[in-house]
Order: C-alpha cells, then sequence, then structure tokens
C-alpha cells in the first residue's frame, strides 16, 4: 500500500481498487497435463461466477494455466490479463534481444514464452532436458514447504546464463521468486510483480490491456 500512495498518490481507503480473490485448489500442471479437462472445469466455474459481478478485467496468478486462457477467454466479455503478454511486453520494452526462461516443465513444453516472444524477434534461452526435471522437483518442494531450493535454482540460472548468453531470466512460475534472490548476475522478470504492476497500471492511469 505504502508504494500505491508514492506511486499513484493514494490518501484514502476509497482509493484502492476492490479485489475479488478466488484461490483454486487445482490439480498439479507442473509436470504433466493429465487432470487438464478437472482443471479447465473448475476454472471454467469460476470464470462463470466471476461473469456475474461487475469486474472490469480478470486474471490468473499463474503461468502454467494461461494454455488454458485462450479457451478460458471465449467463455466471456470480461478481458483477461495475460501474464505471458505482459512479461513479454516488458521484455520488449527494456530492450532484450536474448532471455532465459526458468519455468515448470508444463510452461516450457507447450512454448507459452517461447513462441510470444519469438513473434517478437526475441530468443529464449532454455535449461536442458535433465534441468526442466529439476526445475518441477524445486517448484513441487517450495510448494511442500521446502525451503532449501535457493542453490540448485541459482545453479541451473547460472547455466543457463552461461550456455546461452542471455541478458535477463524471466522466472516464469509464480513459486521461483519466494527462493530466488532478487539481485543476480543479470536482470531477473518476477512474472508476477510485472502482472501486478500491470493490473494496477490499467486501474489508476487507465493503461491499455
Amino acid at each position: 500500500m505504502k508504494s500505491h500512495a508514492v506511486v499513484f498518490g493514494v490518501a484514502n481507503n476509497d482509493c484502492y481498487p476492490e479485489v475479488l480473490l478466488n484461490s483454486i485448489p487445482v490439480p498439479d500442471l507442473v509436470t504433466n497435463t493429465n487432470d487438464m479437462q478437472v482443471v479447465m472445469q473448475m476454472l471454467i466455474d469460476r470464470v462463470n461466477m466471476f461473469d456475474k459481478t461487475n469486474v472490469g478485467v480478470m486474471s490468473i496468478a499463474c503461468n502454467t494455466l494461461h494454455i488454458l486462457l485462450p479457451k478460458l477467454q471465449k467463455l466471456t466479455n470480461i478481458p483477461f490479463v495475460s501474464m505471458i503478454d505482459v512479461v513479454v511486453g516488458d521484455v520488449i520494452k527494456k530492450g532484450y534481444k536474448k532471455v532465459g526462461l526458468l519455468a515448470s516443465p508444463t510452461t516450457i513444453k507447450t512454448r507459452l514464452y517461447q513462441q510470444a516472444l519469438q513473434a517478437q524477434d526475441v530468443r529464449v534461452g532454455i535449461p536442458t532436458r535433465e534441468q526442466i526435471i529439476d526445475l518441477g522437483n524445486i517448484i513441487q518442494n517450495i510448494i511442500s514447504g521446502k525451503s532449501n531450493q535457493k542453490l540448485p535454482l541459482i545453479e541451473i540460472a547460472n547455466d543457463l546464463v552461461k550456455s546461452s548468453k542471455v541478458e535477463a531470466i524471466i522466472l516464469g512460475c509464480t513459486e521461483l521468486p519466494l527462493v530466488f534472490p532478487r539481485r543476480f548476475r543479470v536482470p531477473v522478470l518476477n512474472s508476477i510483480d510485472i502482472l501486478a504492476s500491470k493490473l494496477v497500471n490499467y486501474y489508476y492511469k487507465k493503461e491499455e490491456l
């Protein structure tokens, strides 16, 4: 809230946006898509629920679940703010020509970020096959409350910087910033922070989506 006051001049309670939050215990899609239909139906139910409210926009605070976003958007006239799109926009704004991607195995395998970035002529470095498996384990461990995942994650990131010569690293999974250092040898793009910033700027500055 302090940042809202400083950046947007918020002074009173009624200056803050109303946020409707729905935390959904969906089955895990981090490493595979076996439960895709179950997850899809759960999200459809929530979209239908929000469709009855007066919300201006919707967003999904999970990178991996964006594989379902095109289908979900067809169900409602309320616009979704895509985390993938806003991160790609941030990459373009900052002028990076090659970035590294740390994300869930499903996000990497479905090429959510790779396709969007390559469409903007940005090259993408990804970890090795073995490291992608390791990323899945790291993410699962973070979800289960194991906090000793920082060193193996940094090791993968360092290898990516060295092997692919990337200019920045995208943390394309919302669990990873919980253990990844804010300061690294190259700039770090935190997908959830970038999404939150876009939503706040949309509310206060009426930025286009």
